[in-house]
């Protein structure tokens, strides 16, 4: 009897310690937890006073975990207002820096226009055409109420009384906006309470109490207790094998789940429990080999949304790699560059739309090479008129991807008097995955639809992995010159002029095609060394285009 209490707490606490192991290693490979606030959050106006969000002026609101939100809003005619919710965007993690991403979201739509889709992801929100205009239908200058409440990543959401199912976000924290379109709207109350999350096991804990149950119970058929106590070292080794291609992926500043969690940590438990039970033959090997396979099959189910390589590959496309905040950017209507924050145009100033990213536009952060600020401000001397420059700053971009961008999301905004097109020296280089390639191409015909999973999210996770490591041709010398087309056709329907300012050191056959189609639909063409240490004759081409382009 002694001798079997003796097994039976010898095994159980070999794979409690297996998995406690195992639980660290995983939760070494998880990004930093997020700042939460945990404060509650007022802000009431005087009877009869309300504050204004505009188009041109977003309000955002701090981080929470599990909150309670109450609102009273009103909208304009022509109005709609986005409730921005769960949204993260990079920020400085102490002692880990600034780890770029894709800002993630989720929204609740309101409309004076037409009623729609009321709870939106982030990719139905930026790919999604079909349902533009749309929200929740309340009538113009109609004092409506707005509930949410927020238990980890489940949104329950209710407007003017009205109750919409349960939505799931990728997040279970993040921070709030009020976004508006077409008019103003206006916030009369606003409380956000903070919820304390209920008292719960640590996932470190579940993974614990699990294995160390398997133990107990395997400590009754093992061969010898030295073979069960070795088979527990597999529940660690697989897990730091899952923590780093797996939970080392996750999405910055996000949080797991439980389930996903143990299932990553405890995916050697059959394969320990083998061990201990010594099988001799073959095929009950391969069933434990299956059955470690399913578990992490299972964990990447349970964090498909918070793995980086399973996120969407539009959003590469479309926005650049770890485009930050420019999803969010793009619903608000507005840009964003180091030099600033750009809102959407309401006023009679001329706008000049840049295109092309930050390091052709604003290289180095330095504001003595800001080339688009100092041209646009040496042509409004020259005219004697102001202009206001517009500087669309993607960390990484190119001539498809800046034209789609435009195409979609700034012309509209900015309706700009002039567009000027930047082409890096590095246009039609092996720089996108196939992933985004093939998302790009399908976005330049209108016809991209949200990537499909197959039968094993872990095939899937496979893939987009080795597909991560390759690098494809961001477009062709034709595809390129249909994207200059189809640009200027654009750019003459909102009224606005094109400028291309084409690098010197652009491949040949690339200058040659976007020169080609500069020249058959009436866009300007300047040749401009934008890489010079000195950048003062860019910065003087460019400026001369700008005049002749605006003045002429």
């Amino acid at each position: 009897m002694a001798r079997d209490l003796s097994r039976l707490l010898l095994a159980g606490a070999s794979f409690a310690l297996a998995a406690l192991a195992g639980a660290w290693l995983v939760g070494g490979e998880l990004p930093p937890p997020p700042r939460l606030d945990e404060h509650t959050f007022q802000f009431r106006h005087p009877e009869g006073v309300m504050r204004e969000i505009a188009p041109d002026k977003a309000l955002e609101v701090w981080s929470f975990g599990d909150f309670d939100l109450w609102a009273e809003v009103q909208l304009d005619p022509g109005a709609e207002l986005d409730l921005v919710m769960r949204r993260v965007e990079p920020e400085q993690i102490e002692g880990h820096g600034l780890a770029p991403f894709h800002g993630r979201l989720s929204l609740a739509r309101l409309s004076t226009r037409c009623e729609g889709p009321v709870l939106w992801t982030r990719e139905d929100a930026l790919f999604d055409r079909t349902h533009e205009p749309g929200g929740h239908l309340l009538a113009p200058r109609q004092p409506v109420t707005i509930e949410v409440s927020g238990r980890d990543r489940t949104l329950d959401v209710r407007i003017g009384g009205k109750r919409y199912p349960p939505f799931e976000a990728v997040d279970a924290h993040g921070f709030f906006g009020f976004v508006a379109r077409g008019s103003s709207a206006w916030l009369r109350e606003l409380e956000i309470t903070a919820v304390p999350r209920p008292l719960r096991l640590l996932p470190a804990s579940w993974a614990v109490l699990v294995a160390s149950l398997a133990g107990f119970a395997l400590a009754f058929c093992a061969r010898g207790r030295r073979t069960a106590v070795l088979g527990a070292l597999a529940v660690p080794a697989l897990a730091w094998l899952g923590g780093a291609t797996i939970a080392a992926r996750m999405l910055p500043q996000t949080e797991p789940t439980t389930t996903g969690f143990v299932l990553i940590a405890l995916c050697g438990l059959p394969l320990g429990g083998l061990a201990g039970l010594r099988p001799r033959a073959g095929w009950a090997w391969g069933l434990g080999v299956v059955a470690a396979l399913g578990l992490l099959e299972l964990g990447v189910r349970a964090e498909a949304p918070r793995l980086r390589p399973l996120e969407d590959p539009r959003l590469d496309a479309l926005f650049g790699p770890d485009s930050g905040s420019a999803p969010f950017d793009a619903i608000a209507g507005r840009a964003r560059a180091w030099s600033e924050v750009y809102a959407p145009h309401l006023d009679d100033v001329p706008v000049v739309l840049f295109l092309g990213g930050a390091p052709l536009w604003e290289d180095d952060r330095e504001p003595e090479r800001w080339t688009a600020v100092l041209a646009t401000d040496a042509a409004a001397r020259a005219l004697g008129t102001p202009l206001r420059p517009v500087v669309v700053g993607t960390n990484w971009g190119n001539l498809r991807q800046q034209g789609l961008l435009a195409e979609r999301y700034l012309l509209d905004a900015f309706l700009p008097e002039l567009v000027v097109l930047g082409v890096g020296d590095w246009e039609g280089e092996a720089e996108l995955t196939r992933r985004a390639r093939a998302a790009l191409d399908a976005l330049a015909v209108g016809a991209a639809q949200p990537p499909r999973s197959g039968p094993s999210r872990l095939l899937d996770y496979v893939a987009a992995r080795a597909d991560a490591e390759g690098s494809v041709p961001t477009g062709t010398p034709p595809e390129l010159e249909a994207a200059v087309a189809r640009l200027a056709r654009r750019c003459d329907e909102v009224g606005a002029r094109l400028l291309l300012v084409v690098a010197r050191g652009v491949a040949a056959d690339v200058r040659a095609a976007v020169q080609r189609a500069a020249r058959e639909h009436g866009a300007g063409f300047v040749d401009a060394d934008l890489a010079a240490p000195e950048l003062d004759d860019a910065i003087a081409a460019v400026a001369a285009a700008v005049q002749e382009r605006i003045g002429g």
